[in-house]
């Protein structure tokens, strides 16, 4: 059996205080001795992913603002160097959120905060980042990141208002995000059908391949619904996503990145046996 993963980041793949993928260092040296490819599937910006996806050691496409645009690069055979970066968008342009923002603070007194409203060094002590991750934090393209400080009822008003535009409200593990009517599963079926022409699928054939989703909170649901295989990751601030009758669902022990690397290891190690 052949596999390819889309992972969340935060609280998964990366630990929910420190932002280290260390823990699941041992896991990411085995798919890559594998050839398992590795998606990055994130509420980050693609400045961001770019940097871990370089970090960690990987290549391959890259789905952003939790589904909102899928950024690969077309295989030098099918597309000149200098012109292979290419991006598909299933989100909204974040300049249409910031306006829906600005409407709703004109004709009501609800108290949020979103990354447009704060200094990079506010976003740095509300998140924990270093200043220049929290530079590459806030260049965001089609989502803004919130914190609501009102009422539950007024919440979900502000839900229904967002659904009326064509906006929804994804809840992740530090800030709710407004954004357009996609999700972190948008971009799965186009990449499966797309990948011979993706630079980091070159020598895979994912068409037949089970596809593994990783994720730690209730933005990581409609990606987890879509995978063949679905990793809920013991969260290290709430419960495990809530998926209805998913024919193949793990649930992790341990926490972020340790769980990323006990659920993947019992995987490949299972198929190992298997073919053993």
């Amino acid at each position: 059996m052949s596999f390819w993963i889309s992972t969340d980041l935060d609280g998964t793949l990366l630990d929910h205080h420190d932002y280290s993928f260390k823990a699941a260092e041992e896991a990411l040296l085995e798919c890559k001795t594998l050839g398992i490819p590795i998606i990055l599937n994130t509420s980050k910006t693609l400045a961001e992913t770019r940097k871990i996806q370089s970090d960690v050691g990987i290549t391959g496409p890259l789905i952003v603002e939790n589904g909102s645009a899928l950024i690969y690069s077309e295989s030098p055979s099918t597309q000149p160097a200098s012109n292979s970066q290419k991006t598909r968008i299933f989100g909204t342009q974040r300049c249409e959120l910031l306006e829906f923002i600005s409407t709703i603070r004109k004709d009501f007194s609800w108290k949020l905060e979103g990354f447009n409203d704060y200094s990079v060094a506010q976003i740095a002590s509300r998140t924990g980042l270093s200043h220049s991750d929290a530079q590459l934090a806030s260049d965001k393209h089609y989502s803004e990141p919130f914190i609501w400080m009102d009422s539950a009822e007024n919440f979900e008003h502000l839900k229904q208002l967002a659904q009326e535009e064509g906006f929804q409200i994804l809840k992740g593990g530090r800030f709710y995000h407004l954004q357009g009517n996609c999700s972190k599963a948008s971009a799965l079926p186009w990449i499966k059908n797309n990948f011979g022409s993706m630079v980091g699928f070159e020598r895979h054939d994912i068409a037949s391949a089970k596809l593994i989703a990783l994720g730690d909170n209730d933005n990581d649901i409609a990606m987890l619904t879509a995978a063949d295989i679905a990793v809920c990751v013991r969260s290290a601030t709430g419960d495990y996503p809530t998926l209805a009758n998913h024919p193949y669902l793990i649930q992790t022990h341990e926490v972020g990145p340790h769980g990323w690397s006990e659920a993947i290891l019992k995987l490949v190690n299972k198929t190992e046996n298997n073919h053993g």
